[in-house]
């Protein structure tokens, strides 16, 4: 699997790249009490972090899995992961299935490159510590390439870095310039556990088309 020089890899789904347009979802955090010195926050080496390098991608694993029923199906999983494909597919009742379509074809990012809390709020995290983290999701964009961008929550979008930026009327919306020319359209969308579902089915549908 490719490295892309990120503390926490993406999940990069097998289908991403091939047909359509390439979505990356951006979230804001991990949370873990292992230690509170990893990634930005300690700026340790790439190769010290070791397994906690796949954080990223176990946990979209891990919820696959869950959805298959093959593991249970913890709390985080249906705030977050299972809302959002409510939300994107424009559906109730989504279907195992549907969910494994939807990231098998999608990227996943956290944007906060260092995980030094058990407590899943993101006001455990610096002003630092996002900005530490900017020039490593902008490397992680150049290297994917996406053609939409969805960010959960203010703070990651707000310290997005500016080189390619262009803010967009709408509050919500903007764009990078990637390498190549590469145009990427973003939005800021309120976390999928605290998002109002039927407000953000419109609000993605109209960003995906």
């Amino acid at each position: 699997m490719e490295d892309y020089g990120a503390y926490f890899e993406p999940w990069v789904g097998r289908r991403y790249g091939h047909g359509g347009k390439r979505l990356l979802i951006v979230g804001d955090s991990h949370y873990c009490g292992e230690c509170d010195t990893c990634g930005v926050r300690g700026m340790v080496s790439m190769a010290k972090m070791g397994e906690c390098r796949q954080m990223t991608r176990k946990s979209v694993r891990q919820y696959l899995e869950a959805r298959r029923g093959e593991r249970p199906m913890d709390g985080w999983m249906g705030r977050t992961y299972l809302r959002f494909d409510k939300m994107i597919l424009g559906l109730d009742d989504v279907t195992p299935a549907m969910s494994e379509a939807l990231w098998d074809g999608a990227a996943f990012y956290n944007f906060v490159q260092t995980a030094a809390s058990m407590d899943p709020s993101n006001t455990n995290y610096s002003a630092e510590d996002y900005k530490a983290s900017g020039h490593i999701f902008k490397r992680v964009m150049d290297a994917l390439l996406p053609d939409r961008v969805i960010v959960w929550g203010n703070r990651a979008y707000e310290a997005m870095p500016g080189e390619g930026w262009r803010g967009g009327a709408d509050y919500y919306c903007g764009s990078y310039t990637l390498r190549g020319g590469h145009e990427a359209r973003c939005l800021r969308m309120i976390h999928p556990s605290r998002a109002a579902t039927e407000e953000w089915r419109v609000k993605l549908r109209e960003f995906l088309g």
